[in-house]
């Protein structure tokens, strides 16, 4: 059939005056317009573009302007950049307004001026007032049949709500690749953040199949369901599943009297079933029909559909498509087992922990944590044992796919001995298609060893005015292959001068070891990247006799890959040199490297001489030293491993301090010391050397002198300065545990002589060394920076050395006290530690008297924490309690009550250490009158409050009988002992807080847009509910009337929770509460109506 064309295109009133999407429009009748605004600012411009907007039905409006005031933009590369969704609910011909006069170009504040709109915030107007569309830019696309999002449609768009069908008609920006640059600019990261707004906001999928919303406004009616969202139809099976009956509620469908609908059954994406019938109307304005299925049928769907169409007039014989919609079954699960012991070993694993920092202590915990007990099994439930043709075909598609594999870029050539050259040859080939294919563009090498042999295949391959940038490894070791490499490429560089000179060729040395794997790495003129290859071999000829794979870099991970070429590019993080240019022809030399030994120390010979009783050994090193070393009998395999330790004794006696450079004789000392493998303890010997601990400490303040050298090879690892900056609370209320440091390891930037400065200064001067440690950690900036990273290497190491002794339980009373008398936090921290392992060990209480007047109380508050949850120290628990409440004034306020209640509770939320901290440690002083009700009920309130804050990305609100549970009614007990004030105050909380699930709960179709967010906001209203119903029961058995603002937030509560049907609260832990506490609640009324 042959198909004129038709020039005439589809203007705005085309879709305006559509039929099937007058809802939006009609008088009576409201709607929500929502903008998502796109906003980029630099120093010297400002763009705003409307990436995303939707009209759709409504039950509420206000025409004003609203959005979410909290600064959510972020910082690119000379901007910042922020999307903003922008709300506004009108009445139907207002909203047709509105539309009309933004796509002829106005702006929104113009259309606000004429639609006589509000601006709910003014910062709406200074930000977005002057937004608008280019009216020359736009088309109009007409109504489209969106199939519910829950159908998971795979070849266009659905419906934005999950269980209900759509009609969308869009307003089409034609300029939709600029919405995603910045002055012309494309940014991954930007476009990133974008998309990652709208998928939160939309609950769509803008990165994949709903990319082609991007810069539209869509006109949407959802016909299946009413303006609160509730469903208008209903489909059900009867009990013996021979009948589905199908009931609509043409409320949203008014123009139409007559329906028709189809319902379908599919079973692996095949129609097993097909039937269409016209509805009857029932008795109250419904439509309904029953269709007569095969029994079977149920047993094998794999999904339903149902498609309604409408009429006028049934006699026309024409029928409208109103809806469609498909819901999937969930026939089969795959699951994995796994069994956990409640126990774990902590694994040491120092090439990961020593790289890591604090903030990473609670992960890398988890991936340390070995359980060599656990069974893990795997297990598949399935209903297809009636169609097993399924998995019999899934099965055949899997194999097929591995015997049968889909061509990729990837390859593998053979090693050249084995494929008489074909291997190198189809190399070559590849390597030429490549450069070929990429004319245009810059192609980037990453290889630590490439040399001539890939210089000749970029020569021989690439086109005239190519681009291509090399990054190999510089400044290797003297007489080393890869140097000679280096020095080969370079000379083949200046051989092919005029050749190279037709291109444009950069080679750049990384330092030595910063450089491995081997990448090529394609981007266009704008730096984008285009394509990418691992290899596993170098272009060299080390490598010609080995096989040689290619795996293609996925374009995500390409993004990372151009961020590493561009940081090499700036030399931020590595030092770079560039070694050679193609158009200039500078050569840099290459440089070498060489490593002193242990016997090339200028006084390594008089330190032995003096531990090992030999004067002929002054003023010997390198082979020489070794030789005369060999001479007297003194020289083995593992010299100097098994050498008598008590030589550093003969060293120091044979030593005058005060007329040396003692640093350089430590230095070979600490090297020395480094390699014995015995130690020397002598305490008394030691202690009494005061030359000599003087001399060490004067060392380690030359040392953190010491500026650090920013360009060393060694790993960067260091303390944060954070735990120097914490206050004694902040520490007892952290996870930090002495095991976090206990680690017997010299920090990289330290000397093995500074290693040991520090070991003989702990061990024989603390004082000295708290005192040399408090004043360094008063220097620290707030966050880290690299100028402190000799400081933090130094208190790191401190700090190891403390943490190692207390876990050996070697420490003793001068250096507890030493700690104590220490005005840092974190070294008392260390000093409770130790005195915690004592109080543990022997029962003592005595020993909290070591402690301040003042810190006492918080000591064993902090005890009865640790011991709060182990029947072995029940004894302990029960007596450090009664301790405490002999310890604590008579009268107990806020502040004291709420320090000791923190100390107990430790790192915890107080819903965990529940109900012994309220039932043990807390009633008894209400009982006694020590503590005033309106003083816990504040702490128990924070705390609830707490607990009904938003909850992170990955978290989920959880509600534990005995422990959640019992807060909210400890909370509620409180409360309702305490004055009227105080109750206000706290029910003022509670409706801030409900006001936000309201707006949550409330949003258009906020529970497909953002399921989480409104399921999250229907639990808090659900525990506000039970909290404002327990405070019900508390008020009915003391006598007490409820107040007016308590029935107000109840009511309200309870109306948010029941969004959801009650049906589905019913395994709600929460909800059984609440009916538990509502059966007291009537129970105790029923008592009072019948003493009456």
């Amino acid at each position: 059939m042959n198909k004129k064309q038709n020039s005439v295109s589809f203007v705005l009133d085309d879709i305006l005056n559509d039929q099937r999407i007058q809802r939006l429009f009609l008088e009576g009748h409201s709607c929500a317009l929502q903008l998502w605004i796109l906003r980029i600012e630099g120093d010297e411009f400002i763009e705003k573009k409307i990436i995303y907007g939707r009209l759709l039905p409504y039950n509420f409006d206000n025409n004003s302007w609203s959005f979410s005031d909290n600064d959510n933009s972020e910082a690119f590369e000379g901007y910042r950049a922020q999307v903003k969704k922008l709300n506004i609910y009108l009445e139907g011909p207002t909203a047709k307004s509105v539309i009309e006069k933004l796509c002829s170009g106005k702006t929104l504040r113009s259309i606000s001026d004429i639609c006589e709109l509000r601006f709910g915030q003014s910062k709406i107007d200074e930000l977005f007032g002057d937004t608008k569309l280019s009216h020359d830019e736009l088309v109009f696309k007409p109504s489209a049949y969106l199939i519910n999002q829950d159908a998971h449609p795979r070849s266009s768009i659905g419906s934005p709500h999950g269980s209900a069908g759509a009609l969308s008609a869009s307003i089409v920006q034609c300029n939709k690749q600029e919405l995603f640059s910045a002055q012309g600019n494309y940014n991954v990261d930007l476009t990133s953040m974008v998309i990652e707004q709208l998928n939160q906001d939309t609950g769509l999928k803008f990165g994949d199949h709903d990319l082609s919303r991007f810069g539209d406004i869509e006109l949407i009616v959802l016909p299946s369901i009413d303006d609160q969202e509730k469903s208008l139809k209903s489909i059900q099976w009867s009990d013996d599943k021979k009948e589905v009956r199908v009931t609509i509620n043409p409320k949203e469908l008014r123009q139409y009297n007559h329906f028709q609908l189809n319902f379908r059954i599919e079973n692996s994406d095949q129609l097993l079933y097909s039937a269409l019938k016209i509805a009857n109307k029932d008795g109250i304005g419904n439509y309904e029909c029953t269709f007569n299925v095969d029994t079977k049928l149920h047993s094998i769907a794999d999904s339903i559909s149902l498609d309604t169409y409408g009429a006028i007039d049934e006699h026309t014989g024409e029928f409208t498509l109103c809806d469609r919609w498909t819901t999937h079954f969930i026939r089969e699960i795959s699951y994995q087992l796994h069994a956990v012991s409640s126990s774990s070993e902590l694994k040491k694993f120092d090439w990961l922990e020593k790289t890591v920092t604090q903030k990473m202590s609670d992960r890398v915990a988890k991936v340390l944590s070995v359980k060599d007990n656990n069974l893990t099994s795997s297990n598949n439930i399935t209903t297809r044992n009636i169609d097993p043709w399924v998995p019999v075909n899934r099965s055949l598609s899997k194999a097929f796919k591995r015997i049968y594999p889909e061509k990729s870029d990837g390859a593998f050539f053979p090693r050249w001995g084995t494929s008489s050259g074909e291997g190198r040859l189809q190399f070559t080939e590849w390597f030429k298609d490549l450069a070929q294919a990429s004319q245009g563009h810059s192609i980037t090498v990453f290889d630590p060893y490439f040399e001539d042999a890939g210089l000749d295949l970029i020569l021989l391959s690439s086109a005239p005015d190519s681009d291509y940038i090399i990054f190999r490894t510089n400044h290797q070791t003297d007489g080393s292959q890869t140097t000679k490499g280096l020095e080969i490429l370079l000379r083949a560089c200046i051989h092919n001068n005029k050749l190279m000179q037709q291109k444009t060729i950069n080679i750049y040395g990384v330092s030595d070891g910063s450089l491995h794997d081997r990448y090529i790495l394609v981007t266009d003129s704008n730096g984008l990247p285009v394509k990418g290859y691992h290899l596993s071999n170098s272009f060299q000829s080390a490598a010609e006799n080995y096989p040689l794979l290619i795996t293609p870099i996925p374009t995500d991970v390409l993004y990372k890959v151009v961020e590493y070429k561009n940081i090499l590019l700036s030399g931020s993080t590595e030092k770079v040199t560039h070694l050679y240019n193609s158009k200039t022809r500078e050569l840099e030399p290459v440089k070498l490297n060489n490593d002193d030994t242990f016997f090339e120390n200028d006084v390594i010979g008089d330190v032995l001489s003096h531990w090992l009783n030999e004067p002929d050994l002054k003023r010997l090193k390198g082979r020489e030293l070794i030789n005369k070393l060999k001479a007297l009998g003194l020289y083995h395999d593992n010299f100097p491993n098994t050498i008598d330790p008590n030589g550093l004794k003969s060293f120091i006696d044979a030593t005058d301090f005060s007329k040396v450079d003692f640093s350089s004789y430590w230095r070979a000392i600490g090297e020395l010391l480094s390699r014995i493998v015995s130690k020397c303890h002598d305490a008394d010997y030691f202690s009494s050397k005061k030359d000599f601990l003087g001399s060490l400490i004067s060392i380690l303040k030359q040392t953190l002198s010491r500026e650090y050298n920013g360009d060393t090879k060694r790993e960067l690892s260091v303390i944060s300065p954070t735990y120097f900056k914490q206050t004694l609370s902040d520490l007892l209320h952290s996870s930090t545990a002495l095991c976090h440091f206990s680690l017997e390891i010299k920090q990289s930037l330290l000397t093995w002589g500074e290693y040991f400065c520090i070991q003989y200064l702990w061990a024989y001067a603390p004082e000295s060394l708290v005192e040399v440690v408090n004043a360094q950690a008063k220097e620290l900036n707030n966050e880290f920076n690299k100028s402190d990273s000799i400081r933090l290497s130094v208190l790191g190491q401190v700090l190891r050395e403390i943490s190692h002794t207390i876990e050996l339980r070697q420490t003793n009373d001068l250096q507890i006290a030493s700690l104590l008398n220490s005005n840092n936090d974190f070294l008392k921290w260390l000093a409770w530690c130790e005195l915690d392992y004592r109080v543990a060990s022997s029962n003592e209480l005595g020993i909290i008297n070591t402690l301040q007047t003042n810190e006492q109380c918080i000591f064993i508050c902090w005890l009865i924490n640790r011991y709060s949850k182990t029947d072995q120290y029940e004894l302990l628990f029960n007596r450090l309690v009664d301790e405490l409440h002999q310890r604590l004034p008579d009268k107990v306020e806020l502040p004291l009550l709420r320090s000791t209640i923190d100390s107990m509770r430790g790192n915890m939320k107080l819903s965990w250490a529940e109900p012994w901290i309220s039932r043990k440690a807390i009633v008894p002083l209400i009982d006694e009158n020590r503590v005033k009700f309106e003083d816990a009920s504040q702490i128990w309130h924070e705390e609830l409050i707490l607990l009904l804050e938003p909850i992170s990305l990955r978290g989920s609100r959880l509600f534990n009988a005995s422990r959640e549970g019992e807060v909210t009614n400890i909370a509620a007990w409180l409360w309702a002992q305490s004055s009227q004030l105080h109750q206000k105050k706290c029910l003022k909380n509670f409706d801030q807080i409900l006001k936000k699930q309201k707006q949550v709960i409330q949003q258009p179709l906020s529970n497909t847009a953002n399921w989480s967010n409104w399921d999250n906001s229907l639990k808090v209203s659900l525990w506000i509910w039970l909290f404002t119903e327990s405070c019900r029961y508390y008020n009915s058995i003391t006598g007490r009337n409820n107040s007016q603002k308590l029935v107000e937030i109840y009511n309200t509560a309870k109306e948010l929770a029941l969004v959801r049907p009650e049906s589905e609260w019913l395994q709600n832990e929460t909800f059984l509460q609440i009916n538990r506490v509502a059966e007291q609640v009537q129970a105790t009324n029923s008592q009072l109506l019948e003493q009456l």
